[in-house]
């Protein structure tokens, strides 16, 4: 069996005693000193308090957090009548409330349509103008026979 070269418990020979008395007698004697204490204390000098008067406010917190949004539904967009698209008004991606226009179309066929319609209208125009002044020849016409007839009962 081997011995540790420092043992674990001092010998016990006067030596070994007066070394120990001296490493107690050096560790107490910092705590056997006697400081002057300060000349006032904490209660002696009243604390400063600063008093406010408490406002009501609205508190805004902004938080962040990394998220994103996803729709539960697609929706494919379908024209009701077929054209070309004159003006993008809108791209994907853009935000879009409910009567916001999209796009703006170009049908010829409504444009040819139109241009028909608005030529019929014209003609229909003229025609009521036409019927106007047949209207008003046919009663020059009957004012006509009248004075005629009247003529006639005179003679008779």
């Amino acid at each position: 069996m081997r011995h540790a070269p420092w043992p674990l418990i001092p010998d016990r020979s006067p030596c070994g005693r007066l070394l120990a008395f001296c490493l107690l007698a050096a560790l107490a004697a910092p705590g056997c000193g006697h400081e002057e204490k300060a000349h006032y204390t904490s209660v002696s000098k009243p604390p400063t308090v600063r008093l406010i008067h408490p406002e009501v406010r609205k508190i805004v917190r902004v938080v962040g957090q990394p998220s994103f949004i996803e729709s539960y539904e697609r929706t494919s967009i379908y024209p009701k009548l077929t054209g070309y698209i004159e003006k993008w008004n809108v791209d994907i991606g853009d935000k879009v409330k409910k009567g916001d226009v999209l796009a703006t179309l170009f049908v010829p066929e409504l444009v040819e349509d139109f241009g028909t319609k608005k030529a019929t209208v014209k003609l229909d125009e003229e025609r009521v103008e036409l019927a106007r002044t047949l209207v008003e020849v046919a009663d020059a016409d009957v004012k006509a026979a009248k004075a005629r007839l009247d003529e006639a009962k005179a003679i008779l």
